[in-house]
């Protein structure tokens, strides 16, 4: 796989995960911090496993803080004390994947899920010709486009003051662009998809010229949904590598620290 392009090549074989989906027994005194549920059917952007990393960086252990189930469980249930549910970018364009994640009964449960107080957490920058995930009140899938330049984010003004971009690192329009390669996000939050009114966009790409949301939240219920379109387990995202990157951290920190802890 080339280190500079997130399109994968022909002859590409997508590296499957481990999963991890029973809850460790624990002592009924131990307070138990929130649990995240990872929906993957194979680790994004060609292996690289840049969540696992940043969510060890963030003290988790899997088996114990974190769990990743394969995408067809979405439709059978999500277990009743996750306070975060993750989908990973469909990076491979798996169809197989994009159905399982449309099946009605599992955005039913996603929906359930938010509107009791979770936060829901999809990355719906894809390889996909046609069709991609979905997410909850949401409509329709972002188009399969790439922005120019192909590596520069923006954060916007509602951003700047947002919690996301200033804890735990103060996020800027320097440390947030790809070092290398293209592209830093693919597809957008504006066109062939329709959010709700009260969303919150929190980082624009350049798409012919405008700049469009590729980073965006809004609330359903007592919970909270975040979309974005970015490659941001990608080895080229800032810092450059295998560990965690800078905006996987703070995504992560505010999905847990702000929104995560269910009333």
């Amino acid at each position: 796989m080339s280190d500079n392009t997130t399109t994968p090549e022909v002859d590409y074989i997508p590296e499957d995960p481990i999963y991890t989906t029973e809850l460790a027994p624990i002592e009924t005194s131990v307070v138990r911090s929130p649990i995240i549920c990872v929906y993957q059917n194979y680790i994004p952007w060609f292996g690289e496993n840049r969540n696992n990393a940043t969510l060890l960086f963030l003290g988790k252990i899997l088996g114990t803080d974190y769990f990743i189930h394969p995408v067809s469980d979405l439709a059978v249930w999500i277990p009743c004390n996750t306070a975060v549910v993750l989908i990973p970018s469909n990076s491979e364009g798996s169809a197989t994947s994009a159905a399982e994640e449309n099946d009605p009964n599992a955005q039913a449960n996603l929906k359930a899920f938010v509107r009791a107080g979770g936060v829901l957490i999809i990355d719906m920058g894809d390889n996909l010709l046609s069709g991609g995930y979905i997410a909850p009140c949401a409509k329709g899938t972002p188009y399969l486009i790439f922005p120019d330049p192909c590596r520069d984010l923006t954060l916007t003004k509602k951003a700047l003051k947002h919690p996301f971009a200033n804890c735990p690192i103060q996020l800027s329009n320097n440390n947030i662009d790809m070092e290398c390669g293209c592209s830093v996000c693919h597809g957008n939050l504006e066109q062939v998809i329709t959010l709700p009114r009260d969303s919150t966009v929190l980082m624009t790409a350049t798409f012919n010229n405008i700049q469009r949301s590729v980073l965006a939240e809004y609330s359903i219920g007592r919970g909270h949904v975040i979309l974005d379109t970015l490659t941001k387990e990608f080895v080229c995202q800032q810092p450059q590598g295998t560990g965690p990157s800078n905006i996987l951290v703070n995504l992560f920190s505010y999905a847990l620290c702000n929104l995560g802890d269910r009333k």
